[in-house]
């Protein structure tokens, strides 16, 4: 006899292993390493093979454009010394084949972590234009 752990290693009866017991319903089970970092998991995490695709991708990070109009080109409409004009997008373009919505996101919001992107948001697009008056 013995006791299995999630991926239905035997743990033979009498072996000491990190961890601990539970029984979910189905019979008594190695809560051990394989459990946290396997199927098991609480939030069931596997990385199972069928789900792994390549996250390659090409992004338009940050775009900025200005404007300036100097003293000479408004003078003869106001006191102003200069008026300045900009819009910069943020991640306005993703090119990728990745099915997801975006390679770059994952649940834990970790760098690290390893990659799953169910209930996630992608990275936020934004737009921002401003407008700077000098005197």
């Amino acid at each position: 006899g013995g006791l299995k752990d999630v991926n239905g290693n035997l743990i033979p009866a009498g072996t000491s292993f990190q961890g601990q017991i539970k029984d979910f319903g189905a019979g008594p089970v190695a809560i051990n390493q394989a459990w946290w970092q396997g199927r098991g998991s609480a939030s069931n995490s596997a990385s199972y093979k069928q789900f792994v695709e390549d996250g390659s991708a090409t992004r338009l990070r940050e775009v900025s454009l200005r404007y300036s109009l100097n003293a000479k080109s408004i003078k003869f409409i106001s006191k102003l010394s200069s008026i300045d004009f900009s819009v910069t997008g943020r991640n306005l373009v993703l090119w990728t084949n990745y099915t997801g919505t975006d390679p770059e996101v994952n649940i834990s919001g970790a760098g690290l972590a390893r990659g799953q992107d169910w209930f996630t948001n992608p990275n936020t697009k934004s737009v921002l234009f401003s407008i700077q008056v000098k005197y």
